[in-house]
């Protein structure tokens, strides 16, 4: 099974901004945005895998990820994490481009982007969900 992780970087003075990333890679995903994230390597622990994705695609160390939910599929898993800190010093460091948006005028998103983010700033929300594909 192949696992992802996928975080969502919050503003930590303005929760109404997040930092997403216009995806070049997989085809189904290529011209839209999503969270910051990847692949988790061999041997990896989820969390770490978070942290390491993060800091390769932004230049930006985040030590503290809050785990969302974790969707489940026949051959993967994803997990989703948010946390806050400053968007604004987020850059590119390949060739997919992150940008900062008002959560209330996303740009074009993956599909589950659009519930994922509300989700995330959830007061209510106390333990992880887990979803099934």
């Amino acid at each position: 099974m192949i696992q992802y992780v996928c975080g969502f970087l919050f503003d930590d003075k303005e929760t109404n901004k997040v930092l997403l990333i216009k995806k070049n890679r997989p085809d189904w995903q290529k011209g839209l945005y999503n969270g910051v994230g990847g692949k988790v390597e061999n041997n990896e622990m989820i969390n770490i895998a978070m942290r390491r994705e993060f800091f390769e695609e932004t230049g930006l160390f985040i030590s503290h990820w809050n785990r969302l939910t974790v969707i489940y599929g026949l051959d993967y898993e994803c997990w989703f994490y948010y946390a806050y800190g400053p968007v604004n010093m987020c850059k590119s460091m390949t060739d997919e481009q992150v940008e900062v948006f008002d959560i209330k005028h996303l740009p074009n998103v993956v599909y589950n982007i659009n519930w994922l983010i509300p989700l995330a700033q959830d007061k209510e929300v106390k333990l992880p969900i887990i979803l099934y594909a």
